[in-house]
């Protein structure tokens, strides 16, 4: 392979990952605030995401906001909780307080009682096992890794992936990305993939872009259109 643009490159990193991995899914310049990753590669269990769709009659879904995002992640961490508490969070939404909480019963995510509400166990709803940040390039590898670092607020596990380096460059390459804590793989023009650096895996944290990933995910495994536009309220 010889690749004539970093997208070519991407592409074919991603055709030969996905021929290797199970219960995997990517998401394509992801907007996280900070950039848009060139990859974000999510491993997620299988079980999770088969008890839910038996759950949810997916016809009737609407789209799972931003705010909705980040009601999940502070409904998560907490038990009962007022529903006019909630509100008093969301005042800039005026009326659509309404629909959010809707969006959020239909999905089965939460579960109301006497107005107060409730998230479902996060091990009943939340798929995601892992989420891996991949920042790629053909020849600005320190970009990359600075590209890479600006991720580590939501996961530990980003990368950066270039092709084949020769033996100086890659023990440059490698000792800037421990400094900053980041991953580094190698990708061969003969499709061989090698982790120099390997970072473990932990589950995600808890914030609002890892339930849009989560939500992405369930969208994407029901319908299989890839869609991913949450809407701001």
């Amino acid at each position: 392979m010889h690749w004539k643009s970093e997208k070519e490159f991407v592409d074919d990193f991603v055709d030969a990952l996905q021929d290797r991995s199970r219960s995997t899914h990517v998401v394509r310049e992801f907007r996280t605030g900070y950039g848009l990753p060139d990859i974000v590669w999510i491993e997620y269990y299988n079980g999770v995401i088969r008890k839910r769709k038996k759950r949810v009659r997916y016809r009737s879904l609407a789209t799972f906001t931003i705010n909705c995002a980040y009601t999940m992640a502070y409904l998560v961490k907490r038990r009962w909780v007022k529903l006019s508490t909630l509100k008093s969070s969301f005042r800039s939404m005026n009326n659509r307080f309404g629909d959010l909480i809707e969006i959020l019963v239909q999905r089965k995510l939460v579960t109301i009682k006497s107005e107060k509400i409730k998230s479902l166990p996060k091990t009943e709803i939340f798929a995601i096992r892992n989420i891996t940040i991949i920042e790629a390039k053909l020849a600005d590898w320190r970009r990359a890794i600075m590209q890479a670092q600006r991720c580590l607020w939501f996961t530990d596990n980003c990368y950066v992936l270039v092709p084949d380096p020769k033996p100086v460059k890659k023990r440059k390459i490698a000792n800037l990305c421990r400094k900053y804590g980041i991953g580094f793989t190698v990708f061969s023009e003969d499709g061989d993939i090698v982790q120099v650096i390997r970072l473990n895996k932990r589950r995600p944290y808890n914030t609002y872009l890892a339930w849009l990933l989560n939500e992405n995910l369930f969208d994407d495994l029901l319908d299989g259109d890839g869609r991913f536009q949450p809407k701001d309220f």
